[in-house]
């Protein structure tokens, strides 16, 4: 019998930014998806798994940096 805990675990991380051109939209930039190890971002396409691992890594430095400075507020809901 499996042991019911309450951990919670990302499924994916997704990043939009506003895209230039005559109408700006807001796009998917990078798509981090865990449960199939892939990472995407919106000017290569499909990276391979060492570029996916940097991406990674300076996407979670940056998040971490800009929410130090109070850049943005972080929120978590159960829906």
């Amino acid at each position: 019998m499996r042991k019911h805990t309450n951990n919670w675990k990302f499924a994916y991380i997704t990043n939009f930014s506003y895209q230039e051109n005559v109408y700006p939209e807001l796009v998917k930039e990078i798509d981090i998806c865990f449960s199939s190890k892939q990472v995407f971002h919106l000017l290569v396409g499909w990276l391979n798994q060492h570029e996916a691992k940097e991406l990674f890594t300076l996407f979670v430095s940056n998040f971490i940096e800009y929410y130090r400075t109070g850049c943005y507020q972080v929120s978590i809901t159960c829906d």
